[in-house]
């Protein structure tokens, strides 16, 4: 099982990664996920996950540790 970025995302390094992604693992199941950004970049979704409020700040957490430059 194989994730990678929703192969629509606006963002081009998403987009690539998404492409090559599925480029290169043909006989994999491939799942695209999406990353709710500032411009609305949406598509439909079909599925949906619920993160308890704990989970999604920690998340969060080491989001903004890691990434600290688009901070």
């Amino acid at each position: 099982m194989i994730f990678t970025h929703y192969r629509s995302d606006l963002h081009q390094d998403h987009r690539m990664i998404s492409e090559l992604t599925w480029n290169t693992y043909r006989d994999h199941l491939v799942l695209e996920y999406e990353i709710i950004k500032y411009d609305g970049d949406m598509g439909a979704p079909n599925l949906f996950v619920h993160l308890e409020e704990k989970t999604a700040l920690e998340k969060v957490r080491i989001i903004m540790e890691s990434f600290k430059s688009p901070r």
